[in-house]
């Protein structure tokens, strides 16, 4: 079709386009996202496994969770194994919008709006993005690339948490 503008060079213009999802990315993403999925099959498993280690790098951190705090024993808490899982797969779901700022972003503010009233601060997150590889390396094989990626990833998550808060 001819162009209605007046001054257009062409004799048609390209009809536009939809929009497209602006993506940054990040280096070491597909690294990411392939153990990401690994860790999605399992966790059910890796939740409670991922806080338990979490509690032992940052013992003072299980005294914010009321239900948990006291408790030697987290498995026989009831809601443990749940919460826990739930809490991995929000990160998951972090990490899969990682390399979308528009996206990142709404998913970051979402999360700091849940945790307004638990009183979760930015240096929790941070600390437990600290300890992410640290325990993946615990249950499964994590390449060059992957650390490099969660390390971009984790660096982010937390960048668009601290914008959010």
């Amino acid at each position: 079709s001819a162009c209605s503008r007046s001054q257009c060079p062409l004799q048609s213009c390209p009809q536009p386009q939809p929009a497209t999802r602006i993506t940054m990315g990040y280096a070491g993403e597909a690294a990411v996202k392939a153990s990401a999925a690994q860790i999605s099959a399992k966790s059910a498993d890796l939740g409670p496994k991922l806080f338990l280690f979490f509690f032992k790098e940052f013992p003072e951190k299980k005294n914010a969770f009321p239900n948990y705090k006291g408790k030697a024993d987290l498995m026989s808490v009831g809601r443990f194994p749940v919460h826990t899982k739930n809490v991995l797969d929000a990160v998951l779901k972090l990490v899969e919008v990682a390399g979308n700022d528009a996206d990142l972003n709404a998913a970051a503010t979402q999360v700091i709006a849940d945790h307004v009233s638990r009183g979760t601060s930015m240096q929790d997150y941070t600390d437990l993005f600290s300890i992410f590889v640290p325990f993946l390396e615990t249950e499964m094989a994590v390449s060059a690339d992957a650390k490099t990626g969660w390390g971009n990833c984790a660096g982010r998550i937390l960048a668009a948490l601290q914008a959010a808060s």
